[in-house]
């Protein structure tokens, strides 16, 4: 803590040098050098000697209020303000977080890479068992950053760099109709084979997805599944949801040739190409293999 003190205020005294109105640096360039240079130099490992309180723990807010007058004089250096000025009129004209704000921020920033650490990290066994349970003393800094915000790697989506490509499934092919008079014509020549609908939507903040199959005409089967809420599911989810579920109904009618699936979402009819992983591709990266037992 010191240290960070120490480095504080080592800045702003380069800053008053800096900021002369008539030998100094122009307000632009004297709030860009503060921001990539002063702030990292002072929040260095902040998130093992800095706190921000919550509901569990009081925090450090001494040590925060301290180093947030060190920020308070570079913003008027980079201003050219009076000392009396307040801390918040200074920190909107200059563009600048509030201090609490950005201790928050940096600490967000550690929880979500302890949240995101690979199997083979050495940290990664400690960081779960932190996220559990908070312990009521000698609480290490990892049980602070994790409950602070109520992380937990097991709420994030582990998303692979890759994606299957289209050209290792010649058999599904995907196209989309330019236009809605020939999706109602393409709709209806489809009556006579082998058709499947999906579609994915949200309700009472509630999201989910709806399948329907046709054979010849006549509506054979059907599925619907509810994916969940809507603050932690999207609606384009849910129309992922929805093809990769048509699977399941193609699997189950025997003695069929080629099929036709059929969604509403050009977004999801893309993320079936995609080679790249993207969030909620987990919902089809089984629709390949599923379809391929036809």
């Amino acid at each position: 803590m010191n240290y960070a003190l120490q480095k504080g205020t080592k800045w702003v005294t380069q800053y008053q040098r800096l900021a002369k109105p008539s030998k100094g640096v122009s307000a632009k360039y004297m709030r860009q050098f503060f921001i990539s240079i002063a702030i990292p130099k002072m929040l260095y490992a902040a998130d093992l000697f800095l706190i921000p309180g919550t509901n569990k723990t009081r925090g450090t807010k001494g040590f925060i209020s301290k180093l947030a007058k060190v920020q308070r004089q570079a913003s008027l250096h980079i201003m050219g303000a009076l000392r009396s000025a307040l801390t918040d009129a200074i920190d909107a004209f200059v563009d600048l977080l509030p201090f609490h704000l950005l201790v928050k921020k940096y600490f967000f920033w550690a929880a979500t890479r302890l949240a995101t650490l690979l199997q083979s990290h050495p940290m990664h066994k400690h960081a779960i068992k932190a996220a559990l349970r908070y312990v009521k003393s000698h609480q290490a800094p990892v049980h602070e950053i994790l409950h602070t915000f109520d992380i937990r790697s097991t709420t994030f989506e582990k998303i692979k760099p890759y994606h299957h490509s289209p050209k290792h499934c010649p058999w599904l092919t995907t196209h989309i109709i330019p236009n809605k008079e020939e999706a109602v014509l393409a709709a209806r020549n489809l009556m006579g084979c082998l058709a499947i609908f999906s579609d994915g939507s949200g309700q009472d903040r509630q999201t989910g997805a709806a399948m329907v199959l046709y054979k010849d005409g006549e509506e054979k089967r059907s599925l619907r599944k509810h994916l969940g809420n809507a603050e932690q599911h999207t609606v384009v989810e849910a129309k992922l949801l929805g093809l990769a579920l048509t699977a399941k109904l193609i699997v189950a009618e025997r003695y069929s040739q080629s099929a036709t699936i059929g969604a509403d979402s050009q977004a999801a009819i893309r993320a079936i190409g995609h080679i790249r992983g993207k969030p909620g591709h987990y919902f089809t990266d089984h629709m390949p293999n599923q379809l391929e037992t036809v």
